[in-house]
């Protein structure tokens, strides 16, 4: 009787635990039909600086696994990040099952989407910018939608997709700072069965900074490779130009005098004039030895 006891008891105890790691789940359903706000006039795109956008989409989106599409950004100048905005093209009959993460070159993950807050909402062709006015889970009406219900619809707008532009769960200014260069990667995980999809297009808009980005060339235009820059005022700073003859300075003062030297070439030392506070481009021409 002891030991019927015991199993018995422990048998309730595997049941409770078994319950409550269900309740701790997302469900798929949260209960509700939303409208979802009425698609606004599509605008130009984001009026950052650039657009990269991605080059391997489609990607399939399949249940119960996380689909990835990458951008690899090569800028000219190894610009920082000032501003950057998103653009998010998915063909999903249940929006609601997928969560979507932005994974910057130094490894920050931003949270873009989670278990969006309604029912029968497919597709979505959005833009994502952390100065919008709403965030992606109040992508829905607000007040009576004129049917009788306070902020859910009877079913005759269902599956209306999400074309405009919110802010995301996370905000994007956590990458304001980090070099643009690299591998920016979306991902895409379906949480749920029974839905499938794809991620059909994405990109990211920039706007970018630097103090002074130039060019070391020869007298006849070929790119000087390990020239090193220096800027000696107000502090001492150096980089050296990369195989294009690319070098940019990232932040600091810039006090207009820059020096540069060069293997087999005489040393250049020239104030360069700049525009203000904006930042300078320039090419410099390197005499030989």
């Amino acid at each position: 009787m002891k030991r019927k006891t015991c199993c018995h008891s422990y048998l309730l105890y595997l049941l409770s635990l078994a319950s409550i790691a269900l309740a701790s789940q997302p469900e798929k359903h949260c209960g509700d039909i939303w409208r979802v706000s009425a698609p606004e006039q599509r605008r130009e795109r984001s009026a950052l600086d650039e657009l990269h956008e991605s080059q391997d989409t489609p990607v399939s989106i399949v249940d119960l696994h996380t689909a990835s599409s990458s951008i690899y950004i090569n800028t000219q100048w190894n610009t920082i990040v000032d501003d950057i905005d998103l653009y998010i093209a998915v063909t999903h009959p249940w929006i609601r099952d997928l969560r979507i993460i932005l994974t910057a070159p130094n490894g920050t993950e931003i949270l873009i989407m989670d278990l969006f807050p309604g029912d029968y909402v497919e597709n979505m062709d959005a833009d994502f910018d952390s100065d919008a006015e709403r965030s992606i889970h109040q992508a829905i009406w607000e007040s009576d939608a004129g049917d009788g219900d306070d902020d859910y619809d009877d079913g005759e707008d269902a599956h209306t997709p999400l074309i405009t532009r919110y802010a995301p769960l996370m905000s994007l200014d956590l990458v304001k700072g980090i070099p643009a260069r690299g591998t920016w990667t979306l991902s895409i995980f379906d949480r749920f069965l029974d839905d499938q999809g794809s991620l059909d297009a994405w990109g990211i808009y920039l706007n970018h900074t630097y103090m002074l980005a130039g060019k070391i060339v020869s007298l006849s235009g070929d790119p000087i490779a390990n020239a090193e820059v220096t800027i000696p005022f107000p502090y001492p700073t150096s980089t050296f130009s990369e195989s294009d003859g690319c070098f940019a300075f990232l932040d600091g003062l810039f006090a207009g005098v820059i020096r540069v030297s060069a293997e087999g070439y005489l040393p250049f030392d020239e104030v360069i004039s700049t525009p203000g506070n904006s930042t300078s481009i320039v090419t410099i021409k390197m005499t030989p030895q």
